[in-house]
């Protein structure tokens, strides 16, 4: 990664959504609930060989707006954890985006300024949403809610 900053993907905005960006060699993810702000920052400087970039959540339970644990990964190692306080219960607000890398509204963080574009290179995003059963009733009747 090296020198490398910026945002590396980002939903929603200013009132509300999540951000996963570098910035001073850190990993950081930052979930912004209406304001309420849950940040999950990488213990070191990533390693500049780290080409496979991580953020997974695993929600505390199956209730729509649980908070549960974020594990931040580079090219397979955790780099840092930490909790997600209250999640989004349906979805962010209509003005918001989802970029990959940089912001093009209202920024996600208060860490930063639109765009903070990413200036390095992404090669790839994957969003995966496996082990949600988009069939389930409590969710079936807002597949945004299945990919938050």
């Amino acid at each position: 990664m090296g020198d490398a900053e910026g945002v590396l993907v980002s939903m929603g905005g200013v009132a509300g959504g999540y951000t996963l960006f570098v910035q001073h060699g850190r990993l950081i993810y930052d979930y912004n609930f209406f304001r309420e702000h849950s940040v999950i920052t990488s213990g070191a400087v990533l390693d500049a060989s780290a080409r496979v970039i991580e953020f997974r959540f695993s929600s505390d339970t199956s209730d729509l707006g649980s908070g549960g644990l974020g594990r931040l990964l580079g090219s397979g190692v955790e780099v840092g954890s930490g909790r997600v306080n209250r999640t989004v219960p349906f979805r962010y607000s209509v003005g918001g985006t989802f970029d990959v890398g940089c912001e093009t509204v209202t920024p996600v963080s208060p860490m930063y300024q639109s765009p903070f574009a990413f200036t390095g290179r992404i090669r790839n995003v994957t969003v995966d949403i496996s082990g949600i059963d988009v069939d389930d009733p409590a969710t079936a009747h807002n597949p945004a809610q299945s990919i938050q």
